[in-house]
């Protein structure tokens, strides 16, 4: 089998392995929700990308691969403590949400009896603040610039106690979120072209993708795996978790 037979394989795997996660459970209590939440997004992105990889467009599949990455980090720190950390991500939301507010009171005009005013929206933000006052509090998280860690804190949280999967976790950073950051955010590297010949004898320059693209499914199929692996461990599934690692090890050596 070829490299990509192995990750035509893996793709139709890993679809398969995200559905068997039980949705949104609270009677589970965080974990349950987070796993139930996560995995069925992880497959739904993942299904984006993979129509994306066979459709005609160089950058698509590149610009969804950076969400697999970032939540497959993400999952991994929660599961660690997941009441503290599913509050902490939440309460995130919630102080990106009322500084988004008070940014457009700030710069939109207020007309007399605006249903929108300050004092209308009062006890909302006052609600949102709360969240996160005690998500704060509960977590111990005490930098006052943003609620939730980067992914490089959540990466050496994750290291610290667990050193073996440094390779992994360095590798989906640095070599994945990082390497497909420009074409999220058209960086001018990401613009990349190949000179092809021209029936005519003339040499055309033709747009070629940004990012090796047999490189980008297994990145995107090892982040799918590691987050179902993270998945499986929250709701205590250890087959699953296992079959996810044994995948992921596979595109490894792929």
């Amino acid at each position: 089998m070829t490299v990509i037979d192995d990750i035509n394989t893996a793709e139709v795997i890993l679809d398969d392995f995200a559905s068997r996660v039980p949705g949104p459970d609270a009677t589970d209590g965080a974990a349950g929700v987070i796993a139930g939440l996560f995995a069925p997004r992880t497959r739904d992105t993942f299904a984006g990308f993979v129509h994306a990889v066979r459709g005609p467009s160089l950058v698509a599949p590149v610009i969804l691969v950076r969400p697999l990455i970032e939540g497959a980090i993400l999952v991994r720190w929660m599961e660690e403590d997941p009441e503290a950390r599913y509050a902490l991500w939440q309460a995130h939301s919630e102080s990106m949400d009322a500084s988004a507010i008070r940014q457009l009171q700030e710069r939109r005009p207020q007309p007399a009896g605006d249903p929108f005013s300050e004092a209308a929206l009062a006890p909302m933000l006052s609600s949102k603040d709360g969240i996160v006052t005690a998500a704060r509090a509960a977590s111990g998280c005490v930098k006052p610039d943003r609620v939730l860690p980067g992914l490089v804190e959540m990466i050496d949280a994750i290291i610290k106690k667990h050193p073996d999967e440094r390779d992994a976790l360095d590798q989906a950073y640095q070599l994945g979120f990082r390497g497909v950051s420009g074409s999220t955010h058209n960086d001018a590297q990401s613009f990349k072209t190949s000179l092809v010949d021209q029936p005519d004898g003339s040499v055309a320059f033709v747009p070629a993708a940004p990012v090796d693209p047999v490189l980008v499914r297994l990145i995107a199929c090892a982040c799918v795996a590691y987050t179902i692996e993270s998945c499986a461990r929250l709701v205590g599934n250890a087959e699953l978790e296992r079959a996810a690692l044994l995948i992921r090890l596979g595109l490894a050596t792929a």
